[in-house]
């Protein structure tokens, strides 16, 4: 495996980026950005934006972007319009895969994603 040669940043400045993301996260709750998005955002390159996360947060960039879709999906079930359906409020937050985004929300909130969606409309 070959070092990038990439200089990596001073921590100051990955803390800087993880407060950019951290601010980006709250205003965008219910329209979780990209990764590029999220570079563009609080200016830094991925390998900084990874890093920045890793340190911060303990996880990746991609994985809190995950979870944000995911906590996006349940409020838009938690508060459903007529047509609201578990197959849209998925497909809209980017999960393709609906069994695996209904395995991911039980694991994450200890209820399916159709009982969120039934509860909410007081079945």
């Amino acid at each position: 495996m070959t070092p990038s040669a990439e200089p990596i940043e001073p921590s100051h400045r990955r803390a800087s980026v993880a407060r950019a993301v951290l601010d980006l996260r709250h205003e965008r709750l219910d329209d979780p950005p990209s990764i590029t998005e999220l570079c563009i955002a609080v200016a830094a390159k991925e390998r900084t934006l990874h890093l920045s996360c890793v340190e911060a947060f303990g996880r990746p960039p991609a994985a809190l972007l995950a979870e944000l879709r995911l906590h996006a999906a349940r409020r838009a079930l938690s508060r459903p319009g007529q047509q609201t359906s578990v197959t849209a409020v998925a497909a809209l937050y980017g999960f393709t895969h609906f069994g695996r985004f209904a395995e991911i929300y039980r694991r994450q909130f200890a209820e399916l994603p159709s009982a969120t969606l039934s509860r909410a409309r007081g079945a």
